[in-house]
């Protein structure tokens, strides 16, 4: 029996057998296959609007310039500037991008929580900036080799106009999530029931709050949007879909997320844990769940009635509700026009957490092992009654 220490430091100086102690003697080869390994499989990232401290018209005070600023374009404010003259004139000139996002700011602000409409509303609206639920890859800050194999996957993108970007995202396996009431803005509260779900992420997207790096949207390969509970007659206009579609133009799949259960509570979230996400079929899953563990297969009278029960899913044919056939033919249009556009793959996924999709998984393994035994014990004891036959026989 080894001698218990008396001195607890002494503790400290026994070697943990566990510990790998000659990982920087490994070639260079080697360490950089085993920081590749430790980075993250494909996530599922949820990035939302977030207030800066710094409002529009502080930003406006100090630059001497008109907000927003698309790209950096910097707009000085004119020697005869007049608030109420640029609200008439942005209310008129909605072809404007910069007359169109301050005076959907304005009206954004008055829906939420303002009770008037005056021509300087949208300059007490605070600056927006783009956060993602995800930490940032833990390799990043091990050391400079491991950050050298983090930085040839992962890019820090997606930012708000006059915001810096702070997501790291991988455009290879990553998939961005978008929801309308966290990809929103802080302000919008209480807006009319028509600027919702997809509709409401696409006026976002195309706002002055929007994704200012274009470059990094235009590589996303993956996307995943929640509809509303009330999206029916709303995605079935193609146009919604067509307007995502150009801004995110090298998708290769899309997601609409039918609905997404919240760890814990399937309302509370703005306090659900969003680091850990998974897509899985639309099913119930706690019916699932309750299935499977109660499956018996030894009340099963004929052996090939013994499989794994179905779980219903929505039956309905989804294509007609993203105007698939108008979307076909908007695609034949731009090939004809020299556009390389190409409709993604399009799934309705239900979204879970983690924790939700294992406790399924494990769930259906249980069920497919007592089925998987049930059977051998049915094979075996026929093969049992067989071997009795024959003797009986001779």
């Amino acid at each position: 029996m080894s001698a218990i220490p008396s001195d607890p430091s002494a503790s400290d100086q026994i070697p943990d057998e566990r510990t790998f102690t000659c990982f920087p003697k490994l070639p260079r080869e080697i360490r950089l296959m085993i920081w590749e390994a430790a980075l993250p499989g494909p996530r599922i990232v949820h990035i939302r609007h977030k207030s800066l401290q710094k409002t529009i018209g502080q930003w406006e005070q100090e630059n001497n310039a008109l907000w927003p600023a698309f790209n950096g374009e910097m707009v000085p404010i004119p020697d005869d500037y007049i608030i109420e003259q640029l609200y008439l004139s942005d209310e008129r000139d909605s072809s404007d991008r910069h007359a169109a996002a301050r005076f959907q700011v304005r009206d954004e602000l008055y829906y939420s929580s303002i009770d008037f409409r005056a021509a300087d509303d949208h300059r007490k609206a605070h600056l927006q900036g783009l956060a993602s639920d995800l930490s940032t890859p833990q390799n990043l800050l091990a050391c400079r080799e491991a950050y050298e194999v983090v930085a040839k996957r992962y890019t820090r993108a997606f930012a708000c106009p006059l915001s810096i970007p702070q997501t790291y995202f991988n455009f290879e396996s990553d998939t961005l999530y978008l929801r309308y009431d966290t990809f929103t803005g802080s302000y919008k509260q209480t807006l009319p029931s028509e600027w919702a779900g997809l509709v409401l992420i696409g006026q976002t997207l195309d706002s002055g709050f929007g994704i200012e790096d274009t470059d990094n949207v235009r590589k996303v390969r993956r996307l995943a949007i929640l509809l509303d509970e009330d999206e029916d007659e709303l995605v079935r206009e193609y146009q919604v879909m067509r307007d995502i579609l150009c801004i995110f133009p090298c998708l290769e799949k899309l997601y609409l997320v039918v609905n997404h259960l919240v760890y814990g509570s399937e309302n509370d979230i703005q306090h659900a844990d969003m680091s850990a996400l998974a897509l899985i079929d639309p099913i119930d899953v706690e019916e699932a769940v309750r299935t499977w563990d109660a499956y018996d297969p030894s009340r099963e009278t004929d052996r090939d009635n013994v499989r794994l029960p179905v779980i219903r899913g929505l039956d309905e044919d989804f294509s007609d509700y993203v105007g698939m056939d108008e979307l076909k033919q908007w695609n034949q249009d731009n090939h004809e026009a020299g556009k390389d556009w190409v409709i993604p793959k399009l799934e309705f996924k239900l979204m879970v957490h983690e924790s939700s999709k294992r406790l399924l998984e494990a769930s259906k393994r249980l069920c497919e092992a007592r089925i998987k035994s049930n059977l051998l014990d049915r094979e075996l004891e026929e093969l049992e009654k067989e071997k009795i036959m024959r003797a009986q026989q001779t």
